[in-house]
């Protein structure tokens, strides 16, 4: 009894598929103190976060990711003067895979996300920074679809023959650009005496494949707060810098390819200088960042439907797995209002908001798909005596995926844009566009081969010769037999893993021919 294992064979023969999301929640806290040269905490005005993965990989059936968190608080001291300043902490996770990859090895999408992050005073010198990170991973594995089937020796050579089947098949990738910079120059219309609060979010708009190549547009918010020379209040800038990266990937050049990116500020300097003969009337900013560019293409595969070996009956063991077709990539937006419960002081004006989305279900009713997540909102205000404070509220959001009900989805991008952070009747309301890039796909189910055994156990120069046929669509044993002049029972001793009763028919057939046997013309 010999036996045949399938194994791979060129990359343009592997299958790949989701089969494992995790949304995995990454818990960050640590206590800091103020450095010396800060004045004692008053109160807390507010604060921003954000994440720089440094690693993400999968080895040995844990997906294990890392990378540092960024606190900023802007705090009123006990002077009553504005400050801020900024705490870094590491975060790492490590979360099991599936089956460890035992029938196939497996690749990764990581496009982590900040969930939220939250500072509390224990003291005038010491703050607690706790922080949630959502994982957002997308496992894939990647198996083997297009095996080839090693020639066995059994007193003489065995050559297996196989019936294959055309496909198209998804391939993912994941490339990363670390060490990229940006930088900017603001001119002031008047000096500066010191920068309080300097950040910078940074988000992307576009992936577009282009030649053997994807661009990816964004842009980078930034915010500076700076007091000016000889004033009692400092001032508040806000400026949108776009962006354009052009990736350079062998990937750029798959079927069909559609991406999503991700970017991330990984530090922001801000500098007082001089510009156009003046002095401090100049602020150059300068940011470090990263992108994460996820996407997946076709490729033309094959996979093996049925095994045969002539002369001597053979058991296939196959497994059925859902094939994918061609990727599609849907842009969804929806306008979200959401509104504070407590009162702030009359005449207050906005200063700065930061709104940070999470996705948190997809579920489908009543044959319709659905995005359900939330926002954590957060907004420094100033009142009518000069004086800063902060409120953080969270809104709830839904988006409906009507015309992708039929469709497997994967989210690769939520993006913040038109906030409108105003006071209306002594309540803080922010508007915002919310938009939603998802990849998705259609599931077809194959059924590919992965072992064969011989059942015979004759002799390889004893074995009497066969004719392979491929019977039609609705043909049974005794149309072939007598199609071949052969009886049924003939059939059924020459194909011993079937029956005459059997209720489906296989899709090989060995014919026994013996020369008083008329050939059919079709072989």
């Amino acid at each position: 009894m010999e036996n045949f294992v399938p194994s791979a064979k060129g990359n343009s023969e592997i299958y790949s598929r989701v089969f494992q999301k995790s949304r995995e929640i990454i818990e960050c806290s640590r206590d800091f103190i103020l450095p010396d040269f800060y004045a004692d905490i008053k109160r807390i005005i507010g604060s921003s976060g954000s994440i720089s993965p440094e690693s993400c990989f999968v080895e040995g059936g844990k997906a294990s990711m890392s990378g540092t968190l960024t606190t900023k608080v802007l705090f009123l001291d006990d002077e009553n003067k504005l400050r801020a300043v900024t705490f870094t902490q590491d975060y790492s996770a490590s979360i099991p895979v599936g089956d460890n990859g035992a029938y196939g090895d497996i690749s990764m999408f990581c496009c982590p996300v900040l969930e939220n992050v939250s500072v509390k005073t224990v003291n005038p010198r010491k703050v607690s920074v706790r922080g949630r990170i959502d994982a957002n991973l997308k496992i894939w594995k990647n198996i083997s679809v297009s095996p080839e089937m090693s020639n066995i020796s059994a007193n003489g050579d065995i050559t297996p023959e196989m019936k294959r089947e055309d496909i198209r098949c998804i391939r993912p990738f994941s490339v990363w650009e670390r060490d990229l910079e940006m930088s900017e120059d603001i001119i002031l219309e008047n000096e500066a005496e010191e920068i309080i609060y300097c950040d910078a979010k940074s988000e992307v708009n576009e992936c577009i494949p282009e030649n053997n190549a994807i661009m990816v547009k964004g842009n980078t918010e930034l915010d500076v707060i700076y007091m000016p020379s000889n004033a009692t209040e400092p001032i508040h800038i806000h400026r949108r810098v776009p962006f354009t990266r052009i990736v350079e990937t062998e990937f750029a050049s798959l079927d069909n390819l559609v991406c999503c990116a991700c970017s991330y500020v990984r530090s922001t300097d801000c500098n007082i200088a001089a510009a156009n003969g003046g002095e401090n009337n100049k602020i150059e900013i300068d940011v470090a960042y990263s992108l994460a560019v996820n996407g997946a293409g076709i490729v033309s595969c094959q996979y093996v439907s049925d095994m045969y070996v002539p002369a001597f009956a053979v058991k296939n063991e196959s497994e059925k797995i859902n094939f994918s077709s061609d990727p599609i990539k849907t842009v969804k937006s929806v306008r979200v209002e959401s509104c504070t419960d407590s009162m702030i002081p009359a005449g207050s004006t906005v200063e700065l908001s930061i709104v940070s989305p999470t996705v948190d279900s997809i579920s489908s009713e009543d044959g319709v798909r659905s995005a359900f997540g939330n926002s954590l909102i957060t907004v420094v205000y100033k009142d009518n005596e000069g004086l800063y404070g902060s409120q953080s509220f969270s809104g709830d959001f839904a988006l409906e995926l009507k015309d992708l009900s039929d469709f497997d989805e994967y989210i690769f991008l939520i993006r913040v844009s038109s906030v409108n952070a105003r006071v209306e009747e002594e309540r803080l309301c922010v508007g915002y566009d919310l938009e939603i890039n998802i990849l998705s796909w259609k599931s077809e189910v194959g059924e590919i081969i992965k072992n064969s055994q011989i059942l015979s156990g004759e002799n390889f120069e004893d074995r009497k010769p066969f004719t392979v046929y491929y019977p039609a669509k609705n043909e049974t044993l005794w149309d072939v037999g007598k199609k071949y002049n052969v009886t049924v029972s003939s059939l059924v001793s020459a194909n011993p893993s079937y029956t005459e009763n059997a209720e489906k028919m296989p899709s090989v057939l060995l014919i026994p021919r013996h020369k008083q046997i008329k050939k059919a013309n079709n072989i």
